[in-house]
């Protein structure tokens, strides 16, 4: 657009130097000798106003056009900076997703975990129990069947971990308990 505005204002600024250099020499030889230096004279005033004037109009449209590229670099720069922000931030988001995904998936693996060793626990203690309750049967000699050995306790204490880790609120996290109870030796040995 500017460029366009140069242009026109630079072929009218040659058009008006060729009229006044040319138009001058046509109307002389057309005038006669006499009255033609006073009415030269009268041109040359106007002509070299109609010049100063064009180059004031050529120099402020060169001004406005320095102006305008001075402000369109500043966009440009604008325009850097706020594509650089854009660009650091969707990283920092795409950091932190990758981060809550990962924390999340050791949550899973440490719920996973827990629930193999509550699993472990209590067939370890289910276990105990029995051997307990053939240790006794051995030792008081023959006992009736129906003198069991005292149950289990109904839920498996578990103690609880030094740190509570808690899932995102977009994850289950599925926690679950286990009643172990003893089957009683139904056979004395």
């Amino acid at each position: 657009m500017t460029e366009v505005l140069l242009i026109v204002v630079s072929v009218l600024f040659i058009a008006s130097l060729g009229y006044i250099f040319f138009g001058q020499k046509q109307a002389a030889a057309a005038l006669p000798s006499s009255s033609s230096s006073s009415s030269v004279k009268g041109e040359l005033e106007s002509d070299t106003k109609a010049r100063a004037r064009l180059e004031s109009e050529l120099e402020r449209k060169r001004k406005e056009l320095d102006e305008q590229r001075s402000q369109l670099q500043e966009v440009k720069e604008q325009l850097k900076q706020a594509k650089r922000k854009n660009y650091e931030q969707k990283e920092s988001e795409k950091g932190e997703k990758e981060l809550a995904r990962a924390r999340a998936e050791v949550e899973r693996n440490a719920s996973t975990q827990l629930e193999v060793v509550r699993g472990e626990l209590a067939q370890a203690e289910a276990e105990i129990a029995r051997l307990k309750s053939e240790a006794e049967l051995g030792r008081g000699g023959r006992r009736a069947p129906a003198a069991a050995p005292a149950p289990a306790p109904a839920a498996v204490a578990t103690p609880a971990p030094q740190q509570q880790m808690s899932a995102p609120a977009s994850d289950l996290v599925v926690t679950a308990t286990t009643t172990v109870t003893p089957v009683a030796a139904a056979e004395p040995a």
